[in-house]
């Protein structure tokens, strides 16, 4: 699980320093709309990861061998974080301002710490 974390965060801020660097050498022509869509759900995926990490499993589903209820909520919270910080760094290849770096640094935030904690048993 910390393996799957990791990426995901590394790839959010992947995605922004190739965002940062296009906008260099490619001048971007000004999307706003985009860029605020992207503000938006940055700012609301904590919420949502939140929402989804503390919904209750239906246990008469669960398929025998299937990852437990926990490492599925994590899972789903973290893509939900980690999509927000993607569309952040589409929104700063495309729009004219960087309004969407600066909201990207919620939900990579809150990646970094929602992050899988070493367990006490060694």
């Amino acid at each position: 699980m910390r393996i799957v974390s990791a990426g995901m965060l590394v790839g959010v801020v992947v995605i922004l320093g190739v965002a940062l660097c296009a906008r260099q050498i490619l001048k971007p022509a000004g999307v706003p709309f985009v860029s605020w869509l992207a503000v938006g759900f940055a700012l609301v995926a904590p919420f949502l990861a939140a929402t989804v990490d503390r919904a209750q499993p239906d246990r008469t589903s669960a398929a025998p061998g299937a990852p437990s209820p926990a490492v599925t909520r994590h899972l789903v919270a973290c893509a939900t974080l980690e999509a927000a910080g993607l569309l952040c760094g589409v929104a700063l290849l495309i729009g004219s301002n960087l309004l969407p770096l600066a909201a990207a640094l919620v939900p990579v935030g809150a990646m970094v710490l929602r992050f899988p904690r070493a367990s006490a048993r060694a």
